[in-house]
């Protein structure tokens, strides 16, 4: 069973302080920019697993950027030992995952790949040699 190091509940301020003891179910936080948010999402992590003994297995951390799952993977690894940290990333690294384990029981291939815009472009120019830029994207766009 991993540990995290303990932390230090009065450096939070109220509201930060009830929403890392909150362990009853989902929680959302929603706050301005530079609120805290990360910060009280990370000692929630390490409350769960130190105090209430969950699995870090069983967590979930969902944001909508990279730069945020990054920076809250990082501060979370930095304080847990003997064992691994929740899945902590992006809805669509989430659905990524869902796909890659789960997709063969809808015949999804666990081998796919997903093209942005320009990664489209870049194949549909491979594929049809002499077609102009614009006239690619007017395919795209139908397709």
């Amino acid at each position: 069973m991993q540990t995290a190091e303990k932390i230090n509940l009065t450096s939070l301020n109220n509201e930060q302080r009830k929403a890392v003891e909150y362990t009853c179910g989902p929680l959302l936080i929603a706050a301005g920019p530079g609120s805290g948010k990360t910060r009280t999402i990370v000692y929630r992590t390490l409350y769960m697993i130190n105090e209430k003994g969950v699995d870090a297995e069983e967590i979930l951390l969902i944001t909508f950027t990279k730069k945020a799952a990054n920076e809250m993977r990082e501060r979370v690894a930095s304080h847990i030992k003997n064992g691994g940290i929740p899945f902590i990333g992006t809805f669509h690294l989430l659905c990524l995952e869902i796909l890659r384990k789960y997709g063969f029981k809808i015949s999804i291939n666990r081998n796919f790949n997903i093209y942005d815009p320009a990664d489209q472009l870049d194949l549909m120019q491979n594929l049809i040699k002499d077609a102009k830029k614009k006239s690619l994207k007017d395919i795209l766009n139908r397709i």
